[in-house]
């Protein structure tokens, strides 16, 4: 199992940056996906959000995801990763994520593949839960940008939770962050500790490669 792995590079952002960061990335959606009206509420996490869905439409975005997934396109092969490195740097400049991790986590969830759905319903580059994806304000999951950020969004916020513990922050992508709070580190699953060793390889080879 690969060393606990803890960084400061993840200092913890104030309600009011992150407020604003989702503000950005609200204004940032094509013109077609912002309604009239914007909604302001603290979620569940403490964060002051500015969303144009109502805090009770929600569960209307899962089902649109769990829709999505069945209509998903391939992949075109041999395609370029540039643009989707351009997207991450975007996301990671705005959330304070290290572009190497979340590289990482597009290589481990999707390979990227920005079409790629999983058994249990994951979706794009990221991998984004409809649940997830509708909570991180993700109208298309298979849109490179809108999963990239809500991937990238959900990354700050497990920063946050675990105090910048690399390890237990991955562990938290794929497991959830309740089983690692219960394990008080990375859950007793194969399928988390070999996703948590293959994500830290990723990263590191990113770094070395930067």
């Amino acid at each position: 199992m690969e060393s606990r792995v803890t960084s400061t590079i993840f200092g913890r952002l104030a309600v009011a940056s992150l407020a604003g960061a989702t503000a950005c990335a609200l204004l940032a959606l094509p013109a077609p996906a912002l309604a009239d009206r914007l909604y302001k509420y603290v979620d569940r996490d403490g964060v002051t959000v500015l969303s144009n869905v109502a805090p009770g439409a929600r569960s209307s975005l899962a089902k649109r995801g769990a829709a999505l997934q069945t209509a998903a396109p391939r992949a075109p092969r041999g395609r370029s990763t540039a643009e989707f490195d351009l997207l991450l740097q975007e996301a990671c400049d705005l959330y304070n994520i290290p572009f190497a991790l979340a590289r990482a986590v597009v290589a481990a969830e999707s390979a990227f593949d920005p079409f790629a759905v999983s058994a249990k319903g994951a979706m794009g580059l990221m991998q984004l839960m409809p649940a997830t994806a509708s909570e991180m304000f993700v109208l298309d999951a298979f849109d490179p940008k809108q999963n990239i950020h809500g991937g990238v969004r959900y990354l700050r916020i497990l920063a946050n939770m675990f105090d910048g513990d690399m390890v237990r922050m991955i562990a938290a992508y794929n497991a959830g962050p309740e089983a690692v709070r219960r394990a008080s580190g990375i859950p007793a699953y194969a399928e988390t500790q070999e996703y948590v060793r293959r994500v830290m390889r990723f990263y590191f080879e990113f770094k070395r490669n930067a």
